[in-house]
């Protein structure tokens, strides 16, 4: 299949907005630690998306955040779904749920298992001086984190992606025929820019 440079710039357009979105939470000024409650008086579970805040606050970040969060994400979902269709019907229901699978299941357990307990483990420690409290060793955390449920954060992203590979590959097995037989049907208004719009 052809690349489409328009395509790939727009999908890493999209992914630095991720970075940048995520790199100035901390900084944001409606982010403060009162939103915050203990899971088995241990682990604090933070209602928020970035579990570290900083002191210092930054207006103007508010509002990249305040555009980003119009779009973003749709867009990225977007993005990644226009050639789900084509490979597809290029390897296959069996070989495109495994390969979706390990591409997409083994990240996400890496993060949830390993890289989220790390990366949350400094609020655990931030909101313990806060709090003028010894803050839990590693361990206990972790093994608290095991009782209660383990965190996605950000990986959420991509537990979303498997439940949409997962519903495609459901349309793909049933109503394939149905899919293909509408674009048929409809291919001058998918051909045309005005009439698809």
């Amino acid at each position: 299949m052809k690349k489409n440079e328009g395509i790939n710039n727009l999908r890493f357009f999209v992914v630095l907005l991720v970075v940048l979105h995520h790199a100035i939470l901390a900084y944001n000024t409606y982010l403060f630690y009162t939103d915050v409650y203990l899971v088995a008086d241990v682990i604090p579970v933070f209602n928020m998306i970035n579990p570290i805040i900083d002191s210092s606050k930054f207006r103007f970040f508010d509002i990249i955040v305040g555009i980003n969060d119009q779009f973003f994400m749709s867009l990225l979902f977007f993005v990644s779904g226009l050639f789900v269709w084509g490979s597809l019907k290029r390897k296959g229901l069996k070989t495109f749920l495994f390969a979706r699978l390990n591409r997409l299941g083994i990240p996400f357990l890496i993060g949830v298992l390993i890289i989220i307990p790390i990366a949350y483990y400094p609020a655990v420690i931030q909101h313990s001086i806060i709090q003028g409290t010894q803050a839990v060793g590693f361990v206990e955390y972790y093994m608290s984190l095991l009782q209660v449920g383990l965190l996605s954060g950000p990986f959420w992203f991509v537990f979303v992606l498997i439940i949409f590979n997962l519903i495609v590959s459901l349309i793909f097995r049933y109503g394939r025929n149905f899919i293909e037989d509408f674009v048929e049907k409809r291919k001058v208004v998918f051909q045309n820019p005005f009439y698809f719009f």
